[in-house]
């Protein structure tokens, strides 16, 4: 059984000194806490006091968790309290948090201040810097994490249609779809997105054929091609059908030829290395000596590639492979060299040697080394 202890948003404010919130939030009950603190941190946005901002903010998050967790925590052996951190009822709890502040996060975003003004006589300038980052990462990380596609939509409507005055919020908005769009984002979900961002639903919502939309769908076009294979991407008919009227909206620039164009030569350059590695003849079948075992291949960028090579192994065979896997292992760092050499592209690349269970179908990796 694995526990962790949990702190509760009362204990993180009492270790930050804070006794005057915590005494004002003792009394009160988790749900009845989130207002309270809301409160505060709405009253540290009108004096744009951005640390202070930030600091509420996390009692807000954690105040979310406390609302949902608490009643699974118990008393631990040395006393505070803790949780089974990986139980399902944990899990299914944090994911509930996280999906309700998430969903309370948007209309509060459009609360803070755009601007500030440092005196009757200057000029404005951007307001709450980390505090906006802090919320539309939280707001994006459940755009990427939800299973639901129509939130998925919501909340990415919701990310393109912030108006904006200043390029600092610009340049926030586009760092944290590019975060949150990693190797876990579901590609069909990026697909509806950038069918959304070409929509008719989505004109109304933003500025049109600004800088930002533009950069937002190659961010979206980039992470689809890397989270899938390049082949499936490029053929898949939803995405093809829409690309003529995107190219007819040429100042979107969304999925401009000249990108796909970049794809299919990293596409083309990759199977280079994969036929290298495990040859094959016209119908498929290995033709001739390389790498053992499943090779996999995502796109990181339009310059990069990442090659995943697995090994599965029974007990016995774990037991007397060791210079098999080392012996792969030099092959690979061979096959890898010499294609970053004769490419210029940049590659990162990994060894994963799994058990097969006994009795089972089900495996581990026991051992990893990744090289570049």
């Amino acid at each position: 059984m694995n526990t962790e202890v949990y702190k509760t948003v009362l204990d993180a404010i009492r270790e930050e000194g804070e006794f005057g919130a915590y005494h004002t939030l003792k009394p009160l009950s988790p749900e009845n806490q989130i207002p309270q603190i809301e409160a505060m941190f709405l009253d540290a946005v009108e004096a744009h006091a951005d640390e202070s901002a930030l600091r509420y903010l996390n009692w807000l998050r954690h105040a979310f968790d406390d609302r949902e967790c608490i009643l699974l925590a118990r008393e631990g052996k040395n006393g505070g309290m803790v949780v089974e951190s990986y139980s399902k009822e944990v899990v299914e709890a944090k994911k509930r948090a996280q999906k309700a502040r998430s969903h309370h996060f948007m209309p509060l975003y459009e609360k803070l201040p755009q601007s500030r003004a440092r005196n009757k006589e200057s000029s404005e300038f951007p307001t709450l810097l980390e505090t906006r980052k802090a919320m539309l990462t939280a707001i994006a990380d459940w755009w990427r994490e939800t299973d639901d596609a129509e939130e998925t939509l919501t909340f990415f409507e919701f990310l393109v249609s912030i108006k904006t005055r200043f390029k600092e919020e610009d340049s926030i908005i586009l760092d944290v779809v590019r975060a949150a769009t990693n190797e876990s984002f579901s590609p069909h979900r990026l697909e509806l997105c950038l069918l959304r961002l070409q929509s008719e639903e989505c004109r109304p919502n933003r500025d049109s054929r600004t800088s930002r939309q533009s950069e937002v769908g190659k961010i979206l076009a980039i992470a689809r091609a890397r989270n899938s294979d390049m082949k499936l991407w490029i053929r898949d008919a939803r995405i093809s059908q829409s690309l003529g009227d995107l190219f007819n909206e040429s100042a979107i620039g969304v999925l401009e030829a000249d990108m796909i164009s970049r794809l299919k030569a990293l596409e083309d350059a990759s199977q280079k290395l994969i036929q290298k590695m495990q040859p094959t003849d016209g119908h498929g079948f290995r033709s001739g000596p390389g790498i053992r075992g499943n090779l996999g291949l995502r796109y990181l960028s339009l310059k990069a590639i990442q090659v995943t090579f697995g090994i599965s192994l029974n007990f016995q065979e774990l037991r007397e492979s060791k210079e098999v896997i080392e012996d792969e292992y030099s092959k690979a760092c061979q096959f890898v060299r010499e294609w970053k050499k004769a490419e210029g592209r940049g590659i990162s690349a990994c060894l994963r040697v799994h058990k097969v269970k006994e009795f089972s179908s089900e495996e581990e990796v026991v051992f990893e080394r990744e090289f570049k």
